[in-house]
C-alpha cells in the first residue's frame, strides 16, 4: 500500500515538472520569435544598405529607418510583457504590489 501512494505522488510531481518545463520552453520560443521579429526588419534594411548604397538615396529611407529601429526596440518593451503574461509566479506578486503601495503610503 505504501508503495503504491508513493509511486502516485512520485507520479504528480513527475507530471508538474513536464508541465513546468513546458510552460518555461513556450516561454522561450515566444521571447526568441518575438526578438526575430522585431530586429529582422531592421537587420534587413542595414543588409540592403551594405549592398547597395543606393538604397540611402531613397527619399523615405530616414523614415523606413526609423520604423524599423523603433519595431527593434519594441522587441525589449515587449519581453517583460511577455515573461508577465505568461508566468504564473509573476501574476501573482504583480498583483500584490497596489496593496504594498497603499501600505507604503499609510506609513507616510
Amino acid at each position: 500500500m505504501y508503495v503504491c501512494v508513493c509511486a502516485c505522488v512520485d507520479w504528480q510531481r513527475m507530471q508538474l515538472e513536464i508541465r513546468r518545463k513546458q510552460r518555461t520552453n513556450r516561454m522561450l520560443v515566444a521571447m526568441v520569435t518575438i526578438f526575430v521579429v522585431c530586429w529582422l526588419p531592421l537587420n534587413l534594411l542595414l543588409m540592403a544598405q551594405d549592398y547597395n548604397k543606393a538604397v540611402m538615396k531613397w527619399h523615405y529611407f530616414l523614415l523606413i529607418f526609423l520604423i524599423t529601429h523603433v519595431i527593434a526596440m519594441i522587441s525589449t518593451i515587449g519581453s517583460p510583457f511577455l515573461y508577465a503574461w505568461m508566468n504564473d509566479n509573476f501574476k501573482k506578486e504583480f498583483q500584490q504590489v497596489p496593496y504594498s503601495c497603499v501600505v507604503i503610503i499609510h506609513l507616510f
